[in-house]
């Protein structure tokens, strides 16, 4: 954890944790596929979404979904999955960690369109009001974007993806551990009935109608 000391309890919960016979960072999900795009977690009764929440009785899921779904180019479908996906956590009472998608370095035309269905992944956290982790911010401030070989899949430090040092932060699947390791803390405290760490954001003004919109400062804007 080198810096991230304080994040030893929670690391500790968690991995605690049972998950059908091994703990929750272990665990090889029913829902989480080499390949897949978000409809293939949804698809099928029951859906390998309904079979990972089936055997885990979860209070908290990870989901990141996006970075095949933008070979079909259909934003759409891909909002629509979303959707589906984070009301379906929602009614099984599991709070959806959701993260944004790396970039495309691999392909100019898919990263063309990185920034709008990560802008969807962030209007679904707004509206539905659950964590966001902005694992592409992360990444764009590494050197080749934290990004491996192929400019496809995050790199991993030579001493392991788990490793929190300076060093090993500068690999993308260290960052995403980070993140990932730093919503769980944050999202247990606010369970465990602590404060919640981050403050309301300012009351927007206007009433998003035609005749009184939105008053828009910054971009990217999502509503």
């Amino acid at each position: 954890l080198d810096a991230f000391g304080d994040l030893e309890p929670a690391r500790a919960f968690f991995a605690g944790g049972g998950a059908a016979g091994t703990s929750p960072f272990s665990r090889v999900s029913e829902a989480a596929t080499v390949g897949w795009s978000v409809g293939a977690a949804l698809r099928g009764a029951p859906s390998p979404l309904e079979q990972e929440l089936t055997a885990l009785n979860p209070a908290m899921a990870v989901v990141m979904f996006g970075t095949n779904d933008l070979q079909s180019r259909a934003p759409n479908v891909y909002f629509s999955g979303m959707r589906a996906l984070v009301d379906a956590l929602a009614v099984r009472g599991v709070v959806p960690l959701m993260s944004t998608i790396p970039p495309r370095d691999d392909s100019a035309v898919a990263d063309a369109d990185v920034p709008l269905y990560n802008g969807i992944v962030r209007a679904l956290a707004q509206s539905r009001r659950v964590p966001l982790m902005d694992l592409h911010r992360a990444l764009m401030a590494l050197p080749d974007h934290g990004m491996g070989p192929d400019d496809l899949h995050p790199s991993a430090a030579a001493d392991g993806a788990c490793v929190l040092t300076p060093s090993g932060l500068r690999s993308g699947y260290n960052q995403r551990n980070l993140l990932t390791l730093q919503a769980l803390d944050r999202a247990w405290r606010v369970l465990n009935a602590e404060p919640a760490p981050e403050v309301e954001g300012p009351t927007r003004r206007g009433e998003g109608t035609a005749a009184t919109p939105f008053e828009i400062d910054t971009l990217p804007f999502a509503e």
